[in-house]
């Protein structure tokens, strides 16, 4: 089986741009109360665990995914956004 998102510059943006979106559709009130464990199965490259775990900072974010490649991609934008909470 071969995993394609995110694998190349434009596939990554395109990616980003559809996260930005479902943040304002879904996640932009979304927040779990202190010491909640969540999972967030089939992170991609982390776009949507960047808010979750913002708007709970509180809450312990647990993000995985098939793509090793696109779990690395996830660590370093969740690091690089200051995310203490936001796990993969």
């Amino acid at each position: 089986m071969k995993y394609v998102h995110g694998y190349n510059q434009r596939e990554s943006i395109r990616l980003q741009d559809q996260a930005s979106t479902l943040v304002e559709l879904l996640h932009s009130d979304t927040f779990y109360p202190a010491g909640s464990q969540v999972l967030e199965a089939r992170c991609g490259v982390g776009a949507q665990t960047i808010t979750l775990a913002r708007n709970s900072n509180h809450a312990h974010i647990t993000s995985v995914d098939i793509s090793e490649r696109s779990v690395a991609e996830a660590k370093n934008k969740i690091e690089g956004a200051g995310s203490t909470n936001g796990l993969c």
